[in-house]
């Protein structure tokens, strides 16, 4: 069965262009030149450029990365990881009767960050289900892999490959497995030959759980894509078994075609669907989302207001979705909703981050506040949400959020109290910098996990 295809205004010609792990998760921190051209997207190598930069970005081979650790670069696709559905059951992992009490991080808390593979191509993703003892890993240019016991398996979990356009933030961008089902999954990827969105159902081979089965495969969504960037990626199931998406807004820098703010687009939102539905459609729209009949914005629209949501969290222990949305010059943000705060205007382009975009005034009533801001300093250039912890081997941890960036490569966290920040910490003394973070996952267990640009994965564990 064909999945619903939702189509577009023509799209504008864009040329190839080998891609970066700064450019992919982003378009940070650029200016476009032109509404219907090529937005121009730097390399991981550079810092982004401030408000008053435009930097050229025509050109379809950039400079290879340097082989200098220290550099942000890496050609890691825009992944979404759409998270492989663990952070959707993190409750699996916990139990309620012993959970710790979410507090501030103490002054003595150690941790450090071990290698579990390396030498990989760029990755977008690495992710468990709860209890999966393997970990999946994406790569951009379409395969699924896994590592077990120590070992990448030569054989791809899936590979779709001859499925998927890679280019600036374009390939497979996530997976998520379904929280009641582990053996049926969802990936979402930039599809050939024009990089339209396209979110397939798949099952793992009754025969041989470590490979999926291609003949399983059920287009749920297909939507088209006016330019490539701004593509989000994410998607995730929550515990009802509904399925998350975050889409950017196509494109190209400051929004021209208003889509952030055009709850009628599901361009520059978080939608919310079922991929279960009664009859033949690919999808049901649930019943409580905030604009289901349709009268004031698409019906599987969940929240708007965003540029690219390249990662984004649910938290079932705390009913909340954490939002990282990439900022255009100025400012990253992170936005933390409740589950009860259907149809959230998030503000992308009224503001970027805390402050008017393009103006001294706006008009900022309705628009939920971020959580967390930070400024292009430092070379920092995309926001990188990771999951609330949920863990057991770092209970200190316990209730914090983790988030990085892909270019300044800290790791931090953040703690909330009713919604307000109660505490922050940076982890980066402990951890090192990070090189090219472009997802934070978590294993079976719930620790958490770094997928890296450079083809790394790493696991944070206790120090010592």
């Amino acid at each position: 069965m064909r999945g619903r295809c939702l189509r577009r205004s023509p799209r504008a010609a864009t040329g190839a262009v080998l891609v970066t792990a700064a450019v992919l998760v982003l378009g940070c921190g650029t200016a476009a030149t032109e509404a219907d051209g090529p937005e121009p997207t730097p390399t991981a190598m550079a810092p982004a450029p401030r408000e008053d930069t435009v930097t050229d970005d025509t050109a379809t081979d950039p400079p290879p990365p340097p082989d200098d650790a220290g550099t942000t670069d890496d050609g890691a696709a825009d992944a979404d990881d759409g998270a492989a559905g663990p952070n959707d059951d993190a409750e699996a992992l916990e139990d309620p009767a012993d959970a710790p009490d979410p507090r501030p991080l103490p002054d003595d808390f150690d941790v450090e960050v071990e290698s579990l593979a390396a030498g990989l191509d760029p990755l977008t993703f690495a992710g468990a289900p709860p209890g999966d003892e393997r970990i999946f890993l994406l790569t951009q240019d379409g395969q699924v892999l896994l590592l077990v016991d120590g070992e990448v398996l030569s054989r791809p979990f899936l590979d779709l490959r001859d499925e998927v356009v890679v280019g600036t933030e374009q390939g497979l961008l996530g997976l998520a497995f379904h929280p009641e089902d582990p053996d049926r999954f969802v990936v979402h990827y930039s599809a050939r030959p024009d990089g339209d969105t396209r979110v397939v159902q798949y099952r793992a081979d009754p025969n041989d759980p470590d490979r999926a089965d291609p003949g399983s495969a059920r287009d749920i969504l297909t939507l088209e894509q006016p330019h490539h960037w701004h593509n989000g990626g994410m998607v995730a199931f929550d515990r009802e078994g509904l399925l998350w998406l975050g889409l950017g807004d196509g494109g190209p820098g400051e929004d021209p075609a208003g889509r952030g703010q055009d709850p009628t687009d599901l361009l520059g939102s978080l939608v919310r669907i079922d991929p279960d539905p009664d009859g033949d459609e690919p999808y049901a729209v649930p019943a409580d989302n905030p604009f289901a009949n349709g009268d004031a914005g698409a019906p599987e629209v969940w929240a708007y207001g965003l540029r690219n949501p390249w990662r984004f969290w649910l938290d079932p222990v705390d009913d909340t979705v954490t939002i990282g949305d990439v900022g255009q010059y100025r400012y990253e943000e992170i936005d933390v909703l409740g589950v009860d705060e259907a149809g959230a205007n998030l503000g992308w382009a009224v503001r970027e981050g805390p402050d008017c975009f393009g103006a001294d005034t706006c008009d900022e009533d309705g628009l939920v506040d971020p959580v967390v801001t930070y400024a292009h300093d430092g070379q920092a250039c995309a926001v990188v949400a990771g999951p609330v912890y949920r863990g057991r081997a770092l209970p200190e941890l316990w209730g914090h959020h983790l988030y990085t960036d892909v270019c300044a490569g800290w790791l931090r966290t953040f703690l909330l109290d009713d919604g307000e920040l109660a505490d922050e910490g940076d982890l980066t003394d402990r951890t090192g910098t990070l090189r090219s973070p472009v997802s934070l996952g978590v294993d079976g267990d719930g620790e958490v996990l770094v997928a890296t640009g450079t083809g790394e994965v790493l696991r944070l564990v206790p120090a010592g």
